[in-house]
């Protein structure tokens, strides 16, 4: 009985430290994308558009947690930076675009286990999430900003996915793909700790 209350003590407090270090790592990305945001640094366009290193700690958090706990990370960072983002977008519009754009990073814990070696596995894994998280903000631009902002020559189609998003998808990923690679053994280490 003993032995029992203790190992449920231990799961708990697990739990707790993970949650703990989700929302510290979640308030760090805050205020680095906030400080990224405020310079201008790699902005693409005057109304937005910033190439956004908080990939790389949500995927972080993605890969050591699993993907439940990536995707709440990824949620609570994209509903958060609504309210420190100058946006004239409604407020809902914005909580599903970062919200829903964001959580989809934490399916890149499906690919945790590439952190046990597999380096191709832990790309895929980045690739996979970037451009899920790509397609979603590319539809609900599409619905829900629609023609906002959007020179009368271009097709709402063409400025969202291939003028608006893509070259700042695949900087993104570019960026990403080289920090986790450059990072690799130093992450397998992080990641596999808890394991």
């Amino acid at each position: 009985m003993a032995e029992s209350n203790s190992s449920k003590e231990i799961i708990i407090k697990r739990n707790l430290k993970s949650w703990l270090e989700i929302l510290i790592v979640v308030l760090l990305t805050i205020i680095f994308y906030q400080i990224l945001a405020f310079t201008g640094f790699l902005q693409f366009f005057d109304e937005g558009g910033m190439v956004s290193f908080a990939i790389i700690p949500l995927l972080y958090l993605a890969f050591k947690y699993a993907p439940l706990k990536g995707c709440i990370a990824g949620l609570i960072f994209g509903i958060s930076i609504v309210f420190v983002i100058d946006s004239s977008n409604s407020w809902y519009a914005n909580i599903l675009y970062y919200g829903l754009g964001y959580s989809i990073i934490g399916i890149a814990g499906a690919f945790r286990h590439a952190f046990r070696g597999n380096q191709k596995e832990a790309l895929l894994g980045i690739i996979v999430t970037v451009s899920l998280s790509f397609l979603v903000r590319c539809l609900i631009a599409i619905m829900l900003f629609a023609r906002t902002g959007i020179p009368e020559d271009q097709s709402v189609w063409f400025y969202w996915v291939v003028s608006y998003h893509l070259p700042i998808a695949l900087t993104s990923m570019a960026i990403t793909m080289i920090i986790v690679l450059s990072l690799y053994k130093k992450l397998t280490v992080i990641i596999n700790k808890d394991f």
